[in-house]
């Protein structure tokens, strides 16, 4: 039987099947391969009795993260709040170059915009030919674009702790009604409420993830990208390139570049 994974906790896989949920776990020979399933994963199963299974065969991915671990995503959302926490803006730059590595679509979602404005973050990387969303999860100003944006797609909310993913997810889809929390008084930042990946499977065809943050490994080719973000931030002249090597399509500012910078590339 063929199926979809809608959830992974600790060697146990939800699977979704055109007859039903089967509780499944992977045979053996994944890990003696280092090969282990993840949400998003397209799989071929033997259904057992009382609704359980065993992963036989993972199908060709079209896209991977590893940590979190997921796959087969069209988009990746980094929420990041305009204020409360405030913004990590090399974080959200790291992202962005992470997800047009992996041959992702990203997308940033600006947040609390009740109480700071966002105009000025939001032009920057809409000016970098990213998607970019700014809305309001109490009145859910914004959302219904961020909503059509997403219809049909498989997509990945991302971003740090207390930013509103939770709260953005339940003011598009309220049915969800996922767990939130407050800003801590005494860190200045939130508090988790995610703790694992799961796919959720919501009208329009459109499926959800809820990630907590990614770590980022160093990966260089991601630093070039991240370089021509920071110099549109600085507002240098720019013109439309296309780059090969990271499928961009966007509008890049013309800069020399820096000589150890270039000693990195020609080690590469």
């Amino acid at each position: 039987m063929n199926g979809l994974i809608t959830k992974a906790i600790g060697g146990l896989y939800t699977v979704e099947a055109s007859d039903g949920v089967y509780e499944c776990k992977a045979r053996g020979i994944f890990r003696k391969k280092g090969i282990s399933p993840c949400c998003g994963d397209k799989v071929e199963f033997t259904a057992e009795n009382n609704g359980y299974g065993l992963i036989e065969n993972i199908l060709p991915r079209s896209s991977e993260i590893i940590r979190p671990p997921l796959a087969n995503l069209d988009v990746l959302v980094f929420v990041s709040s305009v204020c409360e926490p405030k913004p990590n803006l090399f974080l959200l730059d790291q992202f962005i170059a992470v997800a047009e590595y992996k041959g992702i679509v990203p997308a940033v979602v600006f947040t609390k915009i009740d109480k700071q404005d966002s105009s000025a973050l939001a032009g920057i990387y809409r000016k970098a030919g990213i998607e970019v969303f700014e809305v309001n999860n109490i009145t859910s100003e914004g959302s219904a674009g961020l909503k059509a944006f997403l219809e049909g797609k498989m997509s990945a909310f991302t971003g740090n702790t207390g930013v509103g993913k939770s709260s953005l997810m339940n003011c598009i889809f309220p049915d969800l009604k996922l767990a939130t929390n407050e800003i801590s008084d005494k860190l200045g930042r939130g508090k988790h409420t995610t703790r694992h990946v799961q796919l959720y499977k919501l009208e329009n065809g459109i499926s959800l993830k809820m990630a907590d943050i990614l770590p980022i490994p160093p990966v260089f080719h991601h630093l070039i990208l991240i370089g021509m973000i920071l110099f549109i931030k600085k507002n240098l002249p720019i013109a439309s390139a296309n780059s090969s090597l990271l499928k961009i399509n966007a509008a890049f500012p013309i800069a020399a570049i820096p000589k150890r910078r270039a000693v990195l590339l020609s080690k590469q």
